[in-house]
């Protein structure tokens, strides 16, 4: 079956903004425990630029997206839900020359999203 999708300009605007100004990431994490996973790394010399994302999380735990070597939280979950943010145009959170950008959970979770990414 099949299913079609429609956006209206401003979504289609939106869309077309992320992808010229970064690069999208997709990531699915399973978590059996409380713990980070990595989910992007910038290439050695670089560091990440958040320009945007989408993610759920399916259980009642907290769920950060974060930079992995200072810790500071990009977007946080407090429970069960879906966040989605876009950044262009604004100051965008950015990491340290080569630091990671992970997902933390509190406890057992599937988190699946994506995000935008311009190394700099």
């Amino acid at each position: 079956m099949s299913t079609s999708y429609r956006c209206n300009p401003y979504q289609v605007e939106v869309i077309n903004a992320l992808v010229r100004e970064g690069s999208i990431h997709h990531f699915n994490v399973s978590a059996s425990a409380a713990g980070s996973t990595v989910i992007y790394t910038p290439s050695s010399g670089y560091a990440a630029k958040v320009l945007g994302w989408s993610f759920y999380c399916d259980a009642d735990v907290i769920c950060e997206l974060r930079f992995s070597t200072s810790g500071n939280v990009i977007a946080a979950l407090p429970s069960s839900g879906a966040h989605a943010m876009n950044l262009i145009g604004l100051t965008p959170p950015q990491g340290s020359t080569n630091e990671t950008i992970e997902i933390y959970v509190s406890g057992a979770a599937n988190v699946k999203g994506w995000i935008c990414v311009k190394e700099v």
